[in-house]
Formats: C-alpha cells, sequence, structure tokens
C-alpha cells in the first residue's frame, strides 16, 4: 500500500492579486487538475503574511511519486516565468486522515468558507487521543472538549521530527478560536475557496 502525501505550495502573489481574482483564477485551472495521476484533492488556498499575500494549493496524493512528477522542474520554471516568483513546495506524509461522520465530497465542495488550520506540532495528548478515538471527529472533539467548531477533516502529518496537522474548518472565525482554545504555538490558517 502507498503511503499518501500531502503537498503544500506557496507563491507570492502580485499586489493586485485580490481574493475574488484568485478565486476566479481557481475556477478556470480546476480542468487543469481533473486527471492528474495520483491527485486525489485538491484545496486552493490563499493566505496573508507579513509581507504579503500568498496563494497556491494544499493537494492530497495518493503517493509521492505522482506529487513528485508533477512539481518537477518545468512545474517551477512556468511558475517562475507566468507568476514572477518562485514557486514552493513543502512535501508532508500523511500519517492519518479523519473525516466528519457521513462527511461526502459533496460536503467540502458545498462550503466556500473553508479554512486550512496548519499546525506544525501537535501535543502529545491530542495526537494520542486522536489515534484511540478511530476516525471519529465528534468522539475527538467531545474527548477533548474542543466544541463545535465544524471540523470537516483533519490530517496527521509528518513535519521534519515532529507530528502536525491539517484541520479543514468551516470558517476562519472557527479556525482561529479553534487554534486559540488549543493553544498553538506554531500554526498558519489558509482560507480556501475552492476545491476539487
Amino acid at each position: 500500500m502507498n503511503t499518501k502525501y500531502i503537498t503544500i505550495t506557496n507563491v507570492k502573489a502580485k499586489w493586485f492579486y485580490f481574493p475574488f481574482l484568485l478565486r476566479n483564477g481557481y475556477t478556470k485551472s480546476i480542468p487543469e487538475y481533473k486527471n492528474i495521476e495520483g491527485l486525489e484533492s485538491k484545496y486552493y488556498q490563499y493566505i496573508s503574511r507579513d509581507d504579503g499575500r500568498y496563494f497556491g494549493g494544499i493537494y492530497e496524493w495518493s503517493n509521492l511519486s505522482s506529487a513528485k512528477n508533477w512539481f518537477n522542474p518545468d512545474w517551477f520554471q512556468k511558475v517562475k516565468e507566468t507568476r514572477g516568483y518562485e514557486g514552493k513546495v513543502g512535501y508532508y506524509k500523511i500519517i492519518s486522515r479523519y473525516d466528519r461522520e457521513n462527511l461526502k465530497a459533496n460536503d467540502l465542495l458545498a462550503n466556500n468558507t473553508i479554512c486550512a488550520l496548519f499546525v506544525n506540532k501537535l501535543s502529545p495528548n491530542l495526537i494520542s487521543g486522536m489515534e484511540q478515538r478511530d476516525t471519529n471527529i465528534e468522539k475527538i472533539e467531545k474527548e477533548f472538549n474542543m466544541g463545535s467548531y465544524s471540523i470537516l477533516r483533519i490530517y496527521t502529518i509528518q513535519i521534519e521530527s515532529n507530528i502536525g496537522g491539517i484541520f479543514l474548518l468551516t470558517s476562519l472565525d472557527s479556525a482561529k478560536e479553534f487554534a486559540n482554545k488549543n493553544s498553538f504555538q506554531e500554526f498558519e490558517i489558509y482560507e480556501t475557496p475552492v476545491i476539487i
């Protein structure tokens, strides 16, 4: 069985790449991504940082070789030529994935306010608790007194020697509240308005 991977791409946006323009561009590019070998899903994303806005994607791959085939030297060259900035790609091995009970792909597609909370390091207590609660998010939320934050999906991922996580939540406010309640030290919140 192949190990699945997440890749996160970031490209610095030009000053006029406003969110509505990014969303339009994301929607137009969907056909290009529909038939990529090994790509299981893509969350188009953007994020504002101290040095400007960045855009890209959070990709779920069925295997590492498919990801590396896509993010080849030609991909980096094309990004540099068309966007004016170098693209960055991070590779993260998926340890586990937890879905909200009865979650369907359409639930993700129908909600265009989804945010992805990327956490560099999860506490051992949280990791252990998730592992013991099978794949049911509702049980995880209850056990850790998380409240209802509309978590749709959780990935635990390998980040160097740490175990990190990606939490898909239904709003930016939910993502911020969830991060603060859990006292995450190092995290970023990506807005993901288009999903395939």
